[in-house]
């Protein structure tokens, strides 16, 4: 992957991750995200995957 952006429901970009050089795995901490729904979207150099997160 190249980029990692975590979306609210709202489309506001509330993380995001550059510059990632092709890395197969992020660890990431997501307690500073609130609880709700959340859209990952994973940008590699074949596309775009969107995910959805919830975070109880």
């Amino acid at each position: 992957m190249d980029q990692l952006a975590i979306y609210d429901i709202t489309g506001k970009r509330v993380l995001y991750f550059a510059q990632l050089h092709g890395q197969k795995e992020k660890e990431m901490n997501l307690e500073i995200l609130n609880r709700g729904v959340y859209i990952v979207r994973i940008y590699t150099p074949e596309g775009i995957l969107s995910k959805k997160l919830i975070r109880k």
